[in-house]
């Protein structure tokens, strides 16, 4: 098999030799590298679209006569959900585009897309569908309009493929865009947190050439299952894909490394908007220079007069779920770092959490900035029972487990993950 991917296609299609669809297919990529261990292109149940671009000579519609899901094993017709349709771009090149809803019933087995056209007979790479994981990472790309490599887009295709590999967050960045205030001081006006994060894996050349064009796409969707995340359309928040692709010396393998970065803006210089949606103050009551206010956030959060457990104000998430969102609290003195000290803080919810749902807290101030983070599996080893509802609880963290590197403490951010209207309060660290 050939490295190089030309149609930068997750699926692509082979030539039938024949007219048989027993015939063996030598381009499938377990024919081509029997010498090592297999490798399952895994899809999950669900809608997805595959495509192929056509002969010029095709000039009619009815040319393309047959479209078929085959079972690998014996290359039967399995009666599948299936729709085709060609589309045209400007130089009148042709391609074939078919969505196929996967039905749970049928998952288990290995398919593969068998195409009759007056000119030829082609055959997809196999499709191993498998019953949902919570173990994969879930990667899909479009472009809203236009083509990439040779591979078209309407809005309506997309290319979805599944890996086994594990997420690692990076440090996350804040960065500032300033002006001066009229008093020589420099004033933020703009802050974006960057989050970036790497994995790596091992996939079979033509996947991973097709995952290399990936930058050259405008949507994106990364779902880390892992960790509870759920599908739930392109990810706005996804700025920066970089990926590594090294062929490996046996000519079946690449190993592929993956970065991404989400970038949020967390606070604006925009007076007006804030005005409207937050009416009170952003800061706790009765502040003294070592408590914590909040410096950053996105849109959205409401600022309520009271009914926080101790008076003073807190933070109400927006009511209803939101992909992700981000609290930024920074204190003017900040707290001398020990491993053997804690973090609390006050939250209370009335919506039950999704299976998805987390926290992550996030430390720093000059040295690293490792997170904490509280979800459904692990809430009760921090003091928050998810399954009460209305009730003030407190969240004790050690600082231990934080794993930081610094003196000081001056910043803690807090990123909620798929978390219902969640109530907020009161920043506090205890010595041992």
């Amino acid at each position: 098999m050939s490295f190089y991917n030309k149609d930068k296609n997750p699926f692509p299609f082979y030539k039938l030799e024949g007219t048989v669809w027993t015939n063996t297919k030598p381009f499938w990529f377990v024919n081509n590298c029997k010498q090592n261990c297999c490798y399952d292109h895994i899809l999950f149940p669900g809608a997805h679209t595959f495509q192929f671009p056509l002969s010029d000579s095709i000039t009619n519609p009815n040319e393309v006569t047959e479209v078929d899901l085959r079972f690998v094993s014996d290359n039967t017709i399995l009666v599948a959900d299936l729709d085709r349709t060609i589309l045209v771009d400007s130089n009148g090149k042709k391609f074939l585009i078919i969505s196929i809803d996967f039905a749970p019933g049928i998952a288990g087995n290995k398919y593969y897309i068998s195409v009759v056209t007056g000119f030829g007979r082609y055959y997809s790479e196999i499709i191993c569908l498998k019953v949902q994981s919570s173990d994969m990472i879930h990667i899909e790309w479009s472009l809203e309009k236009g083509k990439v490599g040779n591979l078209i887009y309407n809005g309506n295709v997309s290319n979805i493929v599944n890996i086994d590999a594990i997420i690692i967050p990076n440090q996350p960045e804040i960065e500032e865009q300033t002006e001066e205030d009229g008093y020589g001081n420099e004033v933020a006006t703009l802050q974006v947190l960057k989050q970036s994060f790497n994995f790596s894996f091992m996939a079979p050349n033509f996947v991973a050439q097709a995952l290399s064009a990936i930058p050259l796409h405008d949507r994106y969707n990364i779902v880390n299952k892992s960790i509870g995340e759920i599908n739930e359309g392109y990810d706005e928040n996804i700025k920066t894909i970089i990926l590594k692709v090294t062929p490996e010396n046996d000519g079946c393998f690449s190993l592929v490394d993956f970065n991404f970065t989400k970038e949020t803006i967390i606070k604006t210089a925009c007076e007006d908007d804030i005005i409207e949606m937050l009416p009170t103050l952003l800061v706790f009551d009765d502040q003294e220079e070592d408590e914590w206010n909040l410096a950053g956030y996105l849109a959205g959060c409401t600022f309520p007069e009271s009914g926080a457990h101790s008076g003073v104000k807190f933070i109400q998430h927006p009511s209803v779920f939101q992909s992700s969102s981000y609290m930024v609290f920074q204190s003017i003195i900040g707290f001398a770092y020990s491993e053997t000290s804690g973090l609390s803080f006050w939250m209370k919810h009335d919506v039950p959490w999704a299976s998805s749902s987390y926290i992550a807290v996030s430390i720093s101030g000059g040295g690293n900035s490792p997170i904490l983070t509280l979800n459904t599996t692990n809430a009760l080893t921090f003091g928050y029972d998810i399954g009460v509802f209305g009730t003030w609880q407190k969240v004790d963290m050690s600082l231990g487990d934080f794993a930081y590197i610094g003196d000081i403490i001056n910043q803690i951010t807090f990123t909620l993950v798929n978390i219902p209207p969640i109530g907020f309060d009161l920043i506090e660290f205890s010595e041992a």
